[in-house]
């Protein structure tokens, strides 16, 4: 059985899903089964592209669970994320590049033949992203970042933005404002009566925030009063 890992936890899994193995983002595939009978632990079933990459058709002991593209482009892959810190560290270090990893930067001609290339500025860039913990913006696309994870670092943005937003810039208000909303739909987060109506447009009151997630236990709500400002 491969045992190879793929990003995300098995309930974030869907069928047809495109994913890639964990640590090897150019091995693609898609989903095909969730969970295998008799077997401990959740399995995915993936069937990669090309045609290979794999180690069986879709069967396993003898059980065929799903018909795949190849004979041996199919694999029961088990689910795995990454931290947050690890996502930033594996696409921000540079200087834990191993050497082998710098060289693999290249470019195929037109007769199919590697090519090295040499990347403008990159000196500049690697020296900015020697001061990794004073990063102010990152993007962690496709890293992987488990479900669990990826909650705890929200709930602490909102609790970080609703203890910090000491603003008076209606601008600057409203810019937030989205970011909770997002936050509300996807986590059940939700904010108590924050837009009072009245003539001539809409003003922002206050913003309260309960984590009502199963996972997060009793919480008390987080509650921000704002100055007047037109919305």
């Amino acid at each position: 059985m491969d045992t190879s890992t793929l990003h995300l936890a098995a309930v974030a899994f869907r069928f047809d899903q495109r994913v890639h193995a964990a640590g090897d983002p150019a091995r693609v595939g898609a989903v095909r089964y969730l969970g295998v009978e008799g077997h401990p632990g959740d399995l995915v079933g993936v069937d990669w592209d090309a045609g290979a990459g794999g180690r069986h058709e879709g069967s396993l002991a003898g059980r065929r669970y799903f018909v795949a593209a190849g004979e041996r482009s199919a694999s029961f892959a088990r689910p795995a994320g990454v931290t947050l810190v690890d996502a930033l560290r594996s696409r921000y270090r540079v200087d834990d590049f191993t050497k082998e990893e710098q060289d693999e930067i290249y470019a195929f001609s037109t007769n199919q033949k590697r090519v090295s290339v040499e990347l403008v500025g990159k000196n500049k860039v690697q020296e900015k992203l020697k001061d990794f913990n004073d990063l102010t913006s990152a993007s962690v696309s496709y890293m992987g970042i488990s479900p669990h994870e990826r909650r705890k670092a929200e709930i602490r943005y909102v609790r970080l933005v609703m203890g910090k937003a000491e603003t008076y810039d209606p601008e600057e208000i409203k810019r937030l404002q989205p970011r909770f909303t997002e936050l509300k739909a996807f986590h059940g987060i939700e904010d108590d009566k924050p837009i009072s109506r009245i003539s001539g447009g809409r003003r922002l009151i206050s913003i309260t925030l309960k984590c009502i997630g199963p996972s997060m236990g009793e919480k008390q709500p987080l509650t921000k009063k704002l100055p007047s400002a037109t919305a």
